[in-house]
């Protein structure tokens, strides 16, 4: 944004002010100038003259012109713009005068002619050349005035005339400062900073009103009330102007076309798009503004057009425009208009975000179309534009404002003790003081007994509770005359945080074992949204205004994304991947879970010199889960392994299970269909992802450290032939359950010959150990307890060999 020394002269005396006090001024309310330049300082005094005539010098680019300066005579100059033509003022460096570029004028002769000085280009002035269009850029700059220019012949200092000799500062508005797009929510800032009376510009204007005027219908389509906040309109009349030749040209005045250089908006050809642009800058709210005469019949209705969702204005059923974005030429305003249709509205900032990202749009009015505007800016913008007509002499009468949607304006009112305030910033202010920080801004503040009342500026949406309330007194107040206190800090005991020092436990396991930690990006695609809801989270967060569709909801696992990089490192050539994240899951219900997601992709180890290569296997990942399930002090005997029903194609059909405890799932594992890794260039690959919050909700935070006992354990060993589709975890919880004197099972040897594989069958071998920290058990008591576990895989029709 903006603001300019002149343009605040207009409403504010700043007699005695310095720029580097409107610096210092601007950053302390935190408006940060980014940058500050003083125009009146590049040249020397420049005259307005007049160009009568204009020859071309044969064989060159270049024209022989005589300009009058007032004096007797006229003077010879030699110019080569292209746009040069005889009746232009424009802008003339004499002999003697030193411009922008640092070039002394002087009188010399160039082809043959004698060129007394130089007619003068804005860019040679000292304008930024971004601001200005080409014909400006190739050519000299055109003056046009309110006054007769005529007069003005021979004028001493033409940059002040046309308003070049000004002090220009860009400031950097914070995200919820959107109001300061208004150049007048900047100037009452400022006014109140030094403690001035803003000029009411429009105390000796009075609007014609004639309801006549209105012939227009402008309605809002069923379907689009939702994204109109508010809409008005109103009908202008304007003034049929001629000129002596019969032919007439509205143009803007050159201080006006200077002010929108020095706001990096370029002039436009059309005169009341530039009205258009100032009105926006001024006001914060741009106009639509549409010749009344050739669209009467106006619908405002959101459509897609070339899958491109958006705001469109129609005319029986002929698109007049888009919001924002354009008019179309055949219903534009120019100089052949009798009759402007203005429109006023605010809309859904966040659908107007959207349809900027996909127009490509970049202008003053979809600029502010896609801020969170104050609903109560139709009345001071479409003031400033009648203002504006009026000031160019082309306003005859207004139909007034027609309301199409009335929003609710509930004037906000926030209460706030002085005792809350002071003790919050550290600051011993009365209510007086208080009171006077808010002299000429558009808040009203009273109080009653101990309590401020503050009844909030319309504009400032950005305003919502008590410490808002307060940061805008520390920032009015200034933050710089707040002392500083140093904190006092209260050492409190350190709070054992069990959980955290489990995750770090976890955390050095998986580092121990080779993983590598990543931090993966939280949005999805809806369809990936769909795809890999494996714990089934119902109601999940969508972004309001995301970046792409691909990025558009807030992520219901941790598997798809580490699976997308450990994909994106396979394309670069990394194969082996151990890869893990800790990172939270949420939904638009407020649910919050702590996930950890695994993978391990190709070989473990991979040792080229001993010539050494462990591929990854199921059983490997299961038992990194295990042992993380362990940590937290779970049995793993307890798990229960369920396949996953139904799940989706990237996942292999047979290989995937979810893991329970006590009918909570903990987690999944699965292995990913060869299919899928062929695509995304990985080798064999299995994930698992636990559920984390689930593991502390279960986990058993009472160990018991039993003593090793002193007497003689006992072994027995057991051969049995498994099914492969059964689960060895099942058959080990039946067989073993309350056997006395049994410590120990684990699991020693895994067979598989041709007549076992036939048959889908495995054979399995488990170690089973006794002991007691009573006594030493004898033969006949192992044996007992050995007979119940023969007897149980029996009745479980488990062949034992």
């Amino acid at each position: 944004m903006y603001i300019t020394r002149n343009w605040l002269s207009k409403f504010i005396d700043l007699t005695g002010v310095k720029d580097v006090e409107i610096t210092n001024a601007l950053n302390s309310l935190g408006f940060e100038v980014e940058s500050y330049k003083n125009y009146s300082k590049l040249n020397d005094k420049l005259k307005i003259v007049h160009v009568g005539s204009v020859t071309p010098i044969e064989n060159t680019k270049l024209n022989f012109c005589f300009i009058d300066s007032g004096e007797d005579l006229v003077t010879p100059v030699v110019c080569g713009a292209k746009n040069i033509a005889e009746g232009d003022y424009v802008i003339w460096a004499e002999p003697g005068k030193t411009i922008s570029t640092g070039q002394k004028l002087a009188k010399k002769e160039i082809m043959g002619k004698i060129s007394e000085g130089m007619i003068c280009s804005l860019t040679e002035i000292g304008l930024n050349e971004s601001s200005q269009i080409d014909e400006e850029l190739e050519g000299i700059y055109k003056i046009y005035t309110k006054e007769e220019t005529y007069k003005l012949i021979g004028f001493e200092n033409a940059l002040e005339k046309i308003g070049f000799l000004d002090s220009v500062w860009e400031v950097d508005l914070t995200l919820n400062r959107s109001d300061a797009l208004a150049a007048f929510q900047l100037l009452k800032e400022i006014a109140n900073y030094f403690d001035k009376e803003i000029v009411d510009y429009s105390k000796n204007f009075e609007f014609k009103i004639d309801e006549k005027v209105n012939d227009v219908t402008l309605k809002v389509d069923n379907n689009t009330d939702k994204i109109i906040d508010s809409l008005s309109y109103l009908v202008i009349d304007l003034k049929e102007v001629v000129s002596f030749n019969g032919k007439y040209s509205n143009q803007l005045f050159s201080n006006d076309d200077i002010w929108l250089k020095f706001n990096s908006v370029k002039k436009s050809n059309n005169f009341f798009e530039n009205i258009q642009n100032m009105v926006s800058i001024e006001t914060g709210l741009p106009p639509i503004l549409i010749d009344a005469d050739k669209a009467k019949n106006i619908t405002i209705k959101k459509t897609v057009l070339d899958d491109k969702e958006c705001l469109q204005i129609l005319s029986e059923n002929n698109e007049v425009g888009i919001v924002g974005i354009k008019i179309n030429e055949d219903f534009l305003v120019t100089n052949n208009t009798k009759k402007v249709l203005a429109i006023f509205g605010s809309f859904n900032n966040v659908f107007m975000r959207n349809q900027q990202k996909k127009f490509n749009a970049n202008n003053t009015s979809i600029q502010r179309f896609t801020k969170p505007l104050s609903k109560n800016l139709i009345g001071p913008a479409s003031k400033r534009l009648l203002y504006l007509l009026y000031n160019y002499n082309i306003f005859s009468k207004t139909s007034g404002i027609v309301s199409v949607v009335t929003p609710e304006l509930n004037s906000k009112k926030i209460k706030v003790s002085l005792n809350y305030i002071n003790t919050l910033l550290g600051t011993n202010l009365t209510f007086v003081e208080i009171i006077n920080l808010f002299k000429t801004l558009d808040f009203e503040v009273t109080h009653e007994e101990d309590m401020l009342i503050f009844k909030i500026d319309s504009n400032r949406t950005d305003i919502e509770n008590q410490s808002d309330i307060c940061e805008e007194i520390a920032r009015l107040y200034g933050y710089d005359n707040i002392k500083s206190v140093p904190p006092k800090i209260i050492a409190n005991p350190i709070k054992k945080e069990l959980n955290l020092n489990i995750k770090n436990k976890v955390d050095s396991y998986l580092y121990g074992k080779g993983f590598n930690n990543i931090k993966t990006y939280s949005l999805i695609s809806e369809k990936n949204l769909k795809n890999w809801n494996l714990f089934n989270i119902l109601n999940p967060i969508k972004v309001m205004s995301p970046l792409s569709k691909f990025k558009e909801f807030y992520r219901t696992n941790l598997s798809n994304s580490i699976i997308e990089i450990a994909s994106l490192n396979a394309t670069k050539g990394s194969k082996e991947l151990s890869l893990y994240e800790f990172a939270d899951i949420y939904n638009s219900d407020g649910l919050r879970m702590k996930h950890l997601g695994i993978l391990i992709s190709g070989n473990i180890i991979k040792d080229k010199a001993n010539n050494l290569e462990i591929k990854s296997t199921f059983f490997y990942i299961k038992g990194i889960f295990e042992s993380i399930i362990s940590i937290y002090n779970i049995s793993t005997k307890e798990l229960s392994y369920v396949e996953l029903k139904k799940p989706n194609n990237e996942i292999h059909p047979f290989i995937s299970f979810k893991v329970l405890y006590k009918n909570d799932i903990l987690g999944v594992i699965f292995k990913l269909n060869p299919r899928y890794e062929q695509s995304l260039k990985l080798s064999t690959t299995y994930v698992c992802e636990l559920d984390i919050s689930a593991l502390e909700k279960n986990k058993n935070s009472n160990i018991i450290i039993k003593p090793i006992s002193k007497y003689q354990s006992s072994t027995r060993d057991i051969t049995f032939i498994l099914k492969k589709d059964s689960f060895y975890s099942d058959i080990i919880s039946k067989v073993t359950k309350e056997i006395k004197n049994l410590v120990d099972c684990s699991l020693i040897d895994l067979y598989v010959d041709d007549e076992l594989n036939k048959n889908n069958c495995i054979s399995v071998t488990i170690s089973l150990k006794f002991n007691s920290d009573e006594k030493q058990l004898t033969d006949a008591e192992i044996n007992d307890s050995f007979e119940k576990i023969l007897l149980n895989f029996n009745k479980i029709n488990i062949e034992v060999k």
